[in-house]
């Protein structure tokens, strides 16, 4: 990110005095979803994130997640929107005097907007389309909300989409195939 980009969002350079606490911080290790499959040498071991079974931090988990659902990657892009709320603001969307509530305001109420001056900012729409209630209107994939989010910080970003060209299938010959080339040899 560009300072430039930071002073238009109204966030402080990164040499300003109020990043101290995040230049001191140690490294943390998130999990959004990555635990699906865990082998231990030759046995599989249950995931960790499984319908009917809530793993997670209360301030980033899903709805569906809190209903002990079945979870994909829609309730990553969840998290990864609540983490974008907090990156912005300082704060999770949510506070509780508990886990459980923190989870019951995931179930009910809306993230909020984003506070003054970036209220305005069309960051909000994509925190908004990420933090869906329900997993169908989220963003089809983690590439759709990276782009939206890119055009959102970088207007200019719009005319510059790559275009995604699929290259034909490789064809193989089929054993018939290779049959009657082996009969003409």
């Amino acid at each position: 990110l560009s300072g430039d980009l930071f002073e238009r969002l109204g966030v402080p350079a990164l040499d300003d005095p109020v990043w101290e606490d995040v230049r001191a911080s140690s490294v943390k290790v998130v999990d959004f979803g990555l635990a699906k499959l865990l082998e231990v040498g030759d046995r599989k071991v249950a995931p960790l994130t499984r319908a009917g079974v809530v793993a997670g931090t209360a301030h980033y988990v899903s709805p569906e997640q809190v209903r002990g659902q079945k979870t994909d990657y829609r309730s990553d892009l969840y998290s990864a929107g609540i983490l974008l709320y907090r990156l912005l603001t300082g704060a999770t969307p949510f506070q509780g005097a508990s886990a459980t509530e923190v989870a019951i305001k995931h179930l009910t109420e809306p993230v909020p907007t984003l506070p003054p001056p970036l209220d305005a900012h069309e960051i909000n729409a994509v925190i908004q389309r990420a933090t869906a209630k329900r997993p169908e209107d989220r963003y089809v994939s983690a590439g759709d909300m990276r782009w939206a989010t890119r055009c959102a910080l970088d207007p200019s970003a719009k005319e510059r989409r790559p275009l995604m060209i699929t290259p034909p299938p490789i064809r193989r010959p089929t054993a018939l195939t290779r049959f009657k080339r082996w009969l003409k040899s």
